[in-house]
């Protein structure tokens, strides 16, 4: 079996919520390590992800540095480009940061390249489908 990686998820809006619920299901089946870390900018949304998930809530943005993979779920570019210069120092070499965005293509560009410097892998993932595909595990994911 392979190793299973430890994920933190960042942003717990209407898509990023049932994602990163349906993670934690998966961390509960043990095909992701667990449980799943969670921040938002608004700690009493983590703090209620995890009552109700079973996720852990991160009560800084810096502890999802350690994880192994880091995904996003924001409103925009500009807060995924604020979140990885937060989180840049701190991550370790070999991190995989997916961002599920439906960012801008030349900031998404900017940002992956501040993240290469620190080692760290990043993958452009929107998804589509909506809060009840989120919920659900029925989204779209287009990898690039």
């Amino acid at each position: 079996m392979a190793e299973r990686k430890q994920v933190a998820f960042v942003g717990l809006g209407a898509m990023g919520w049932g994602i990163a619920a349906n993670l934690a299901a998966a961390a509960k089946d043990g095909k992701i390590a667990s449980p799943v870390l969670v921040w938002n900018r608004t700690t009493l949304k983590s703090e209620q992800h995890a009552a109700r998930h079973g996720t852990r809530c991160a009560r800084a943005l810096s502890d999802v540095s350690q994880a192994d993979v880091i995904i996003t779920c924001l409103p925009t570019s500009s807060e995924v480009a604020t979140v990885a210069r937060e989180l840049a120092p701190a991550l370790k070499s070999g991190n995989v940061w997916i961002d599920c965005t439906s960012g801008d293509p030349d900031s998404t560009k900017n940002i992956s390249r501040m993240l290469k410097e620190a080692g760290v892998a990043m993958i452009d993932c929107p998804v589509s489908g909506g809060p009840d595909g989120a919920a659900s595990g029925q989204l779209t994911a287009m990898v690039g």
